[in-house]
């Protein structure tokens, strides 16, 4: 196994895989300091002292650059140790450490204790090391830890401490229990609903403005030039290849498609499906009832509607799957046809059942799936291939070819787009053609000028890489090319201005008594009056300004807001107080679950302040930092 990984690590999408098992393991396993623990002052080598646990620097060493493999794998790029990431990382490493350490120590002073079988078993559990049937794999779990050099014996006291300190945390978020009064004020203040009217005063409205002289254009210009900036753009060569391209130039012969046909003939089944009506009951006694009323010549209907009150549903044509209840769907496809079956007990009542119609099952012949199993066993055939070809491209790249000869070799679509943007717009407000838009102006926007990305696989089971070949950067456009904009943004702000102080003037009417919608066929602004909005703005489409203001005015109050568009006067005209009896058992759950998250937070922090204070700390930073990051 472990060779099997070893050789398909040199393919790009095994390395990421194998960054996340590096992860995995730092999770479970890199956490516990093996044969270092527990030395005290005895350990002369230790860089980090949490209290009696020490570290020494080969181990800080060690978790720290599993961290940065898995860091560089899943980026795509090589993390230097240069790399300010690199620094964040060793702080983040040792941090981590630390409080590790510190639930260690709690864990080991209150009594925690893990048995040997309950360790076993937690590794027996762990999913990298199964088998597809779910079997512990041992010949695998051996690979791994030589792969690591790591004892069993090792790897068993990592384990240990794991599984104490996972029982600690667990027992400190079991004791945390939400108050009810607390879940009812929360519930009451997310669920009130407001209702307000508003009128919107448009900018646009105010007219006949005198035109700024040119002292004006050029001072506003000055203040405000870098609203008038062009983006900085980027020229890109991409070279690129798709499982839909690859699997339109695969060949499947008629031989292929036959013994694909053949080996899987389960899928191209159309599976049995059944018509039936069913009654259902409250209670068993019921549906006795009604069996009887049957036997006694009664129709399945009147027997059901007499009884339960209500006529029998007809469901189907269905299939044994689309029938939700098990038990249920096993009667109704093992009960002959005009029989009735039950009763039968199902998480919804009691059931009597009749089977009115059967559509057997049926083999699809070759002719009618011929085409869409050809284009499947191209996909899947193109999967495969794309694979080594991926694998070949990287080879080359590091061999130092250029991305057209890696194109040209491997038959890649390869392209010159145009110049674009950090969201992806081109100089005429175009998005780029390519798909997916969002990795390449990424991988393009994190590559320097003249600099070839790593290959990047995309969603869609294809990959790329792209040559940055040219930077332009973002510049400030000359006053002479930009006069009218800069006119017409002038004259929108002036605008704005108005609307601002017409709001004002307005919403002292309304506190003078007048109405506001009234005020509104004057001015000729927008006037609604809302629904019911909460603090999030469900329930009416209005601008967060708005809603704001409004959850902190009473009844009756009257505001003016400055808004994206220009300006608004809002009253708040009700409140709507949420009765917390009427809340439904799913939403109180919900809400339970979030504050017992946020106290679990607030805990975990506490414990940690508390800790830190109780037991000792000492962390030989510039050593850690002059030892790792200075190679």
């Amino acid at each position: 196994m472990l060779e099997t990984l070893r050789r398909a690590s040199k393919g790009w999408i095994m390395k990421i895989i194998l960054g996340l098992l590096a992860l995995t393991f730092v999770v479970f396993f890199g956490s516990t300091d093996f044969g270092g623990r527990g030395g005290g002052s005895n350990n002369t080598d230790a860089v980090v002292e949490v209290d009696d646990i020490n570290y020494s620097l080969r181990q800080i060493s060690r978790e720290f650059n599993l961290q940065l493999q898995q860091i560089s794998r899943a980026s795509g790029r090589q993390i230097n140790l240069q790399d300010p990431i690199a620094s964040s990382l060793l702080t983040q490493t040792i941090n981590t450490m630390v409080t590790r350490s510190l639930y260690d120590l709690a864990a080991r002073d209150i009594g925690v204790v893990a048995s040997d079988n309950a360790v076993q078993n937690s590794i027996l559990d762990i999913e990298y090391f199964k088998k597809p049937g779910g079997e512990f794999n041992a010949e695998l779990f051996t690979s791994y830890l030589g792969k690591i050099g790591m004892s069993e014996e090792q790897f068993f006291v990592g384990a240990k401490q794991d599984l104490k300190r996972s029982q600690f945390l667990g027992s400190l978020r079991e004791s945390i229990s939400v108050p009810d009064p607390m879940i009812k004020s929360l519930y009451k203040y997310r669920n009130e609903k407001r209702i307000a009217e508003i009128l919107y005063i448009n900018p646009s409205k105010f007219k006949g403005l005198k035109l700024p002289d040119e002292t004006q254009i050029t001072k506003y210009y000055e203040k405000s030039k870098n609203n008038f900036q062009s983006p900085e753009y980027r020229n890109v060569t991409v070279a690129s290849l798709s499982i839909s391209k690859l699997a339109a130039d695969t060949v499947i012969d008629e031989q292929e498609v036959i013994d694909s046909y053949n080996s899987n003939t389960n899928d191209f089944m159309t599976p049995e499906r059944r018509k039936y009506k069913q009654g259902i009951f409250l209670d068993k006694e019921s549906a006795i009832k009604a069996m009887s009323l049957l036997k006694q010549g009664l129709s399945f209907s009147d027997a059901v509607n007499k009884t339960s009150g209500f006529p029998p549903t007809i469901t189907g044509p269905v299939s044994i799957n689309q029938i939700g209840e098990e038990v249920l769907a096993e009667k109704v496809f093992s009960t002959a046809i005009n029989e009735v079956n039950g009763p039968i007990e199902s998480s919804l009542g009691w059931h009597l059942i009749l089977v009115e119609s059967v559509i057997k099952s049926k083999i699809q012949p070759l002719s009618s799936v011929k085409e869409p199993l050809k284009r499947a066993l191209s996909i899947m055939k193109a999967r495969d291939n794309i694979i080594n070809i991926l694998n070949d491209v990287e080879d080359s790249l590091a061999a130092g070819l250029t991305i057209e000869e890696v194109a040209r070799e491997n038959k890649l679509t390869i392209e010159k787009l145009d110049p674009f943007d950090a969201v992806g717009l081109t100089k005429d407000n175009k998005n780029i053609v390519f798909e997916p838009i969002v990795d390449l102006v990424r991988t393009a926007y994190s590559t320097s000028e003249g600099e070839t990305s790593n290959i990047i696989e995309t969603s869609n089971g294809g990959f790329f890489v792209i040559r940055n070949d040219k930077i332009t950067p973002k510049r400030i456009k000359p006053l002479n090319q930009i006069r009218q904009s800069v006119i017409d943004t002038w004259i929108k702000q002036e605008q704005k201005k108005l609307a601002i102080i017409s709001s004002k003037n307005i919403t002292n009417k309304v506190s003078s008594g007048k109405s506001l919608k009234s005020i509104s066929l004057d001015v000729g602004g927008k006037y609604i009056t809302t629904q019911p909005f909460d603090r999030m703005g469900r329930g009416e489409d209005i601008e967060p300004a708005i809603v704001t203001s409004m959850f902190k005015s009473s009844t009756g109050d009257v505001v003016h807001i400055e808004t994206s568009q220009g300006a608004a006067v809002a009253r708040l005209t009700k409140i709507n107080k949420v009765n917390f009896e009427n809340a439904s058992k799913d939403a109180i759950n919900k809400l339970r679950t979030q504050l017992a998250e946020g106290l679990n937070r607030d805990l975990a922090e506490q414990l940690i302040a508390e800790l830190k204070s109780r037991y000792s700390i000492d962390v030989n930073k510039d050593v850690i930092e002059d030892s790792l990051l200075s190679k």
